[in-house]
């Protein structure tokens, strides 16, 4: 126990995202991923969710949604 509590310092302790991103970042050759990437900031989320709103309900109501812009 006491060498546990010694070794504490040099665990690598992190949040599951956190620990997953380190993953993909260490093996992203594995699965065919750009070295380059990025995670996207909360402002293109919110774009890229409500693009996708979008394109649901033109799909839905019928509408061809290349026709229209989004704001």
């Amino acid at each position: 126990m006491r060498e546990q509590i010694s070794r504490l310092a040099l665990a690598d302790i992190s949040t599951f995202d956190s620990f997953c991103e380190k993953l993909v970042r260490r093996y992203y050759y594995v699965i065919d991923l750009d070295p380059a990437y990025r995670l996207v900031t909360d402002a293109e989320q919110s774009l890229l969710q409500d693009q996708a709103w979008h394109q649901v309900v033109n799909d839905w109501l019928g509408g061809d949604s290349r026709q229209r812009t989004y704001d």
